[in-house]
């Protein structure tokens, strides 16, 4: 896994909860590295453990937690130096997803990932229903989608 996945979790913990946060995360899953190289290879199985540990301390689900970060990896990759390129891609993200599929076909470029992970976009489905749930303590989602709730906001 390229370490821009590991650098873009990092920074969206950090930014909503802390470089305290993040360090009882990293320490959680057993990871060492305090910085992430964007371009260098990680093991999968590093991203993994934060992923898991990031929606531990936050007392979310895994798949709350990785929607969260799917729609901050939206803002995280216009915030990088390729961000211009998916501006001049499209007005939306339903114009830049065929541009995408078409840079990578014509030229062997991705500028969402490492050539697969960030190529898939769910705009719409069923789990959509109550929106995503941000990684700021929010409850929601898929646990209060099994008891009925409404969506339990704050601690």
């Amino acid at each position: 896994m390229l370490g821009m996945v590991n650098h873009a979790l990092q920074e969206m913990v950090t930014e909503r909860h802390g470089a305290t946060a993040w360090d009882v995360i990293r320490a959680d899953a057993g990871v060492d590295d305090r910085i992430f190289v964007v371009m260098k290879q990680y093991p999968d199985e590093v991203t993994y453990k934060l992923a898991g540990a990031t929606a531990k301390a936050l007392g979310v689900s895994v798949p709350d937690a990785l929607r969260a970060f799917g729609q901050f990896w939206i803002v995280y990759a216009e915030r990088q130096p390729w961000g211009k390129v998916m501006h001049s891609m499209g007005k939306s993200v339903r114009e830049l997803l065929p541009a995408l599929n078409a840079l990578h076909a014509s030229h062997g470029l991705n500028v969402c990932g490492e050539g697969g992970e960030y190529e898939t976009l769910a705009l719409d489905s069923p789990l959509h229903a109550r929106g995503a749930v941000p990684l700021d303590g929010a409850r929601g989602g898929e646990a209060d989608r099994k008891s009925g709730g409404e969506g339990k906001r704050g601690s």
